[in-house]
């Protein structure tokens, strides 16, 4: 197999209009800058692989263009990622209640999104949503006092 010739690229500045030069050196790659905190919290992060990789996308889209925050639309996710609309929204809601991003909205269907400090990131997320956690309990508690009652019966026969 014969290695590709890279030419390096650099962005230079800060925004949507980077400007993109080509370096003299042969052969360097372009890479997006990775902080060890970050990566190392990332294996340890119990995430589903499709938030991973949704945060490896708007990393690469805001941290590899020199960006604190990014409009990034839906369709550039997908396309990063390579997971269907309702895989990425449904990862980045797991994202955001993890603290790991903040979504913004800007103008009518566009949002940003930011990455947010290693330290703020909740490790944890509850397996019951605490909106069904009510229902949750309130079916156990029927549960249980079917069984009483059927014990009950049991002892009257």
């Amino acid at each position: 197999m014969v290695k590709p010739d890279y030419k390096g690229i650099i962005a230079e500045g800060k925004g949507q209009g980077a400007k993109e030069t080509k370096t003299t050196v042969e052969n360097e790659r372009p890479y997006t800058k990775f902080y060890n905190d970050i990566l190392e919290e990332l294996i340890k992060a119990k995430i589903r692989i499709e938030a991973e990789h949704t945060y490896l996308a708007i990393m690469r889209k805001t941290t590899g263009f020199n960006k604190e925050t990014d409009r990034i639309p839906l369709s550039q996710l997908q396309q990063l990622t390579g997971l269907s609309k309702r895989n990425v929204i449904r990862a980045l809601d797991d994202l955001i209640k993890r603290n790991m991003i903040i979504k913004t909205k800007t103008d009518g269907f566009h949002c940003s999104y930011t990455l947010t400090d290693v330290n703020n990131w909740i490790k944890r997320v509850s397996p019951v949503p605490p909106s069904k956690e009510k229902k949750y309990t309130i079916q156990k508690k029927r549960a249980r006092a079917r069984d009483k009652n059927f014990i009950k019966l049991r002892l009257k026969d």
